[in-house]
């Protein structure tokens, strides 16, 4: 998490994002953090029973320049397990920026953020002899700096110049129930440069031209059932096959773009090539990505929209592996399409009507086929020929801050569905019909607040259980499952997931600070989500895995 006095701006882009934005062939998130005020020395804290946090920001050079330093640590870990048995959770986040103008066109600024958090959950199936349990732990570590230069040219032109370094750390095991223990442990090491150049080309037109460039290098350690050989004999159930390596993958990609918006009266249009060279394992490709983006302002306050593009995403590195998964895996691809209105109604209202259809391909599916290797036939256990799409309307009803009162209101109806087979259509995994996200703020008096947020959303989809039997060649049942279905019948959704959260403040004066007392309270009803479903090892009993409890929390915060 950052600090909110170093966010400048948040975008969510579902699809049709700008060219700046490669990589990714899915949804995208934004944010674009600034300088703190740097007028005078400021000081924040918070403290309540689950975390703290501090931000400190000292300017210099008369103001000038500023660096700001924040930090946040919960002690989740100490008050879950008393409420939630099996369950253990932590974070701590810290953010370091500096910034310095050195004229009215040029300005350079560091930001160094990084985050640790960890997760541990175990929770048992059954009773007595039958009962079996499950044990997962994530631990996750990263840090990063990010250096950016701006500076303005002549005619109006920006230039900005901007490079990456980081690390991440990551660590999962999991023991399930009649299985061999797995664990995965990775170190991924980045250095990122990016170069964008934006100038006004005539009295409608401007053009921008890019190149980034993003290598990563990953070194892990895995511990991991592998597959038979073709033809060879199964190994007897007390001498399982787990294999432990520590592969090493370098994931490189080079990128150029340039993108031209005309503005013309109440129409504008963007429209650009993105060219992406990528280079992991066994694979080394160009991939080519087309966008465009029409803009009609149909009233002083009716905006509307389209959008249509090509978008690529390299494969996850842990599915590359040599010998385990699959090193000649193509980077996924998809066709997105979205349309909508914007408009901005009386009150400070803004409201957004976004009809969307993406169509994807190469998508990573499990698979038993056989290859040709230097080393005879071997086990694929993914492909890359899957495909999918997903569809649907998003509405967004936004209220700007005004005479104290500002909220949203998002409501997503969507389908995200894979091929399977012959052409059978299923749900994704984390498909969700519905998902409601309500959030209300007003500011009653100069001294009290109150606020909330409700959530809900369909459950996800899972593989009906109707059985199981016995697979004496790894000594452990094997769940049974219908028959894939274009009408759904083979699948159950986990429950409807709802939850409401409220706060409280109340602010005042205690000699040069600003304070404010508060309660915050998460899952105000105390709902009793399921997140997933964890079956005994013979199939013929299960549990939900239990989201978080209720957990009040009061607090302080202060000003200065």
């Amino acid at each position: 998490m950052i600090s909110s006095r170093l966010v400048g701006q948040l975008d969510f882009f579902p699809g049709g994002y700008p060219l700046q934005y490669g990589r990714f062939s899915a949804g995208v998130i934004s944010l674009e953090t600034r300088p703190p005020p740097s007028t005078r020395p400021f000081l924040e804290f918070s403290v309540d029973v689950l975390r703290a946090s501090a931000l400190a920001v000292v300017p210099f050079d008369q103001g000038r320049g500023s660096i700001a330093f924040a930090v946040r640590r919960s002690y989740l870990e100490l008050i879950v397990p008393l409420i939630v048995d099996g369950v253990s959770l932590q974070y701590t986040d810290y953010q370091v920026r500096a910034d310095y103008r050195f004229s009215a066109r040029s300005k350079l600024s560091l930001f160094a953020f990084g985050s640790n958090d960890t997760f541990s959950r175990a929770a048992a199936a059954g009773v007595g002899q039958t009962a079996s349990e499950q044990q997962s732990d994530l631990a996750y570590t990263f840090h990063r700096l990010i250096g950016r230069w701006d500076y303005g040219l002549p005619g109006r032109a920006q230039l900005t110049l901007a490079g990456t370094i980081g690390v991440d750390d990551t660590a999962f095991t999991n023991q399930l129930p009649g299985q061999q223990d797995q664990s995965f442990a990775s170190t991924g090491f980045i250095l990122g440069e990016r170069a964008t150049l934006r100038v006004p080309t005539g009295q409608h037109l401007t053009t921008s031209v890019g190149f980034d460039a993003l290598t990563i290098l990953f070194n892990a350690d895995l511990q991991v059932p592998l597959f038979n050989n073709i033809g060879s004999v199964p190994p007897p159930a007390f001498d399982p096959v787990v294999f432990a390596f520590s592969p090493r993958i370098t994931q490189l990609s080079i990128a150029g773009w340039v993108e031209e918006v005309l503005r013309a009266g109440p129409v504008e249009f963007t429209a650009g090539l993105r060219i992406d060279r990528l280079k992991y394992a066994f694979v080394d490709t160009t991939v080519v990505d087309p966008r465009a983006v029409l803009r009609v302002r149909l009233h002083e306050r009716v905006v509307a929209n389209v959008a249509s593009g090509f978008f690529h995403q390299q494969p996850p590195f842990f599915n590359l592996v040599p010998g385990v998964q699959n090193p000649r895996l193509r980077p996924q691809r998809s066709w997105q399409t979205s349309a909508g209105v914007e408009l901005n109604l009386p009150g400070s209202i803004e409201t957004r009507f976004t009809g969307y259809f993406s169509r994807m391909y190469r998508l990573i599916r499990n698979s038993s086929d056989v290859i040709s290797t230097p080393d005879g036939p071997q086990r694929v256990p993914i492909v890359d020929d899957g495909e999918g799409r997903a569809y649907g309307l998003e509405v967004l009803v936004r209220r700007r801050l005004d005479r104290g009162v500002y909220g949203w209101v998002s409501y997503t109806l969507s389908r995200s569905e894979r091929y399977v087979g012959d052409g059978t259509v299923v749900p994704f995994n984390f498909d969700q019909t519905h998902v409601l996200n309500v959030a209300l703020s007003w500011d009653i008096n100069s001294r009290w607040r109150v606020g909330g947020r409700f959530q809900l959303a369909s459950g996800a989809p899972r593989r009906r259980v109707t059985g199981s039997f016995y697979d004496a060649d790894v000594d452990r049942h094997r769940a049974l499952n219908p028959t894939r279905v274009n009408d759904g019948s083979d699948t159950e959704r986990l429950p409807v997931y709802h939850q409401l959260d409220v706060r409280v403040d109340y602010r005042f004066r205690w000699g040069p600070w600003r304070m404010s007392a508060y309660l915050d309270v998460i899952n105000v009803y105390f709902a009793q989500n399921v997140e997933n479903w964890l079956y005994q090892y013979d199939y013929a009993a299960r549990t939900a895995f239990p989201g978080l409890p209720i957990l009040p929390a009061l607090g302080l915060t202060g000003e200065y």
